[in-house]
């Protein structure tokens, strides 16, 4: 292993190679940003590591997500962000709800 020897904010090939094997080869997008914010703010070590293994969990969330969305054969452009308690995309939904069966009408403060 090249150890200190390697400039500051790069990730050597035996780094690399280790990261892959436990799995953590993802580590290696974020790790040369992330060492060079360590060296830059002095984060103890515990932080550093604390900081790029969430990078790696995020990732992973984010990925999962994607798998399980693609699986279920979701539209992707149905984001709970847009979603409206009237349905109609852009709508605030705040005049209320209308039953499709009866017809009837409800505001937020009668639910």
């Amino acid at each position: 292993m090249s150890g200190p020897s390697a400039s500051p904010g790069s990730v050597d090939a035996d780094l690399k190679a280790l990261l892959r094997q436990v799995k953590l080869g993802r580590i290696r997008d974020t790790l040369p940003e992330r060492l060079a914010l360590a060296r830059a703010e002095k984060l103890p070590h515990a932080d550093f590591l604390t900081l790029v293994l969430a990078d790696e969990v995020d990732q992973r969330d984010r990925n999962s997500a994607k798998l399980h969305a693609r699986t279920a054969k979701l539209d992707l452009s149905m984001r709970r962000e847009t979603f409206t308690a009237t349905g109609q995309p852009g709508s605030t939904g705040s005049s209320g709800t209308s039953c499709v069966r009866c017809g009837s009408s409800t505001t937020p403060a009668e639910r």
